[in-house]
């Protein structure tokens, strides 16, 4: 019985897919067939993504993605994932260990940024709100910057739904802890209004030891610890109104309002001894 093995070449010319098929018989002469037929390439998408960081020439660009953290989480959440940049278990942000750095929003100061609220406006503002995060480590003399270490610029997305639109966020953490946030805004082609209001519970557990030694006392050593518990509450009103005059001029007004109150219970523990370690 003869063998007999096909052979199928398939090739792409000029955006035009050809298929040329062919066989052998080995034991009897050798006779190869071809065929042609052509068929249209149907439409080809390809899809890129941006490079989470991005190194330029003045400042590391932090771009903000579509993983939950983004969907879900807050601007101080997204600090947390920044290289260069800490955020303490108090929402306090610090550049290469250095408190003293700005935090602008759109490249402006924000009274929403002063250091009496930022931390809790940074765990309000959700971090969908973000389109990128601008890390200034050596900034120009256009940002002002006498004095600080560096500079954080919160680049809001543009790309704004016309008409009435809204949103809500909430999130719930162990041990009491939640967060959430309500949106509504109004947008036009040349007038955008929104207000927020934000509210969040957190959770505080200070356990702090203090050992002293004195002299020239007759209480030379005191033991002091203090443990303690609170839930602090914080509750932030945002509105914001944007005026496109024209192509180059606009307008921004915008306010806040902030409220924080907490109840704290705290246990301290102090034992005093004299020079020959006995308790008095």
């Amino acid at each position: 019985m003869a063998k007999r093995t096909w052979v199928a070449v398939v090739c792409c010319l000029f955006g035009r897919l050809l298929y040329a098929a062919g066989s052998c018989d080995y034991d009897e002469a050798a006779t190869v067939t071809d065929s042609i037929s052509a068929g249209q390439l149907g439409e080809v998408v390809v899809q890129g993504r941006r490079s989470t960081y991005a190194q330029h020439l003045d400042k590391r660009v932090f771009n903000v993605g579509t993983d939950l953290m983004s969907a879900s989480g807050s601007v101080s959440d997204l600090m947390r994932n920044i290289p260069s940049v800490q955020v303490d278990v108090d929402g306090n942000v610090s550049l290469r260990g250095n408190e003293n750095v700005s935090i602008l929003i759109d490249g402006k100061p924000s009274t929403l940024m002063n250091a009496r609220i930022r931390a809790d406006a940074l765990r309000q503002i959700p971090a969908s709100e973000i389109e990128k995060i601008e890390v200034i480590t050596n900034p120009s003399a256009q940002y002002k910057p006498d004095g600080v270490s560096g500079i954080i610029n919160l680049v809001m997305k543009k790309e704004k739904q016309q008409g009435l639109s809204g949103s809500i966020a909430a999130n719930v953490g162990t041990r009491k802890r939640a967060n959430a946030t309500a949106t509504v805004a109004y947008n036009t082609q040349r007038v955008n209004l929104s207000v927020s209001y934000g509210i969040r519970r957190d959770l505080y557990e200070p356990n702090i030891t203090d050992n002293r030694v004195r002299n020239d006392s007759i209480v030379a050593y005191t033991s002091q610890s203090t443990t303690g518990i609170a839930y602090p509450l914080s509750h932030i009103i945002r509105v914001e109104t944007d005026w496109k005059i024209n192509g180059r001029n606009r307008l921004q007004v915008y306010g806040n309002y902030d409220r924080r109150h907490f109840i704290r219970t705290e246990n301290i523990y102090a034992t005093d001894r004299n020079s020959n370690q006995e308790c008095i």
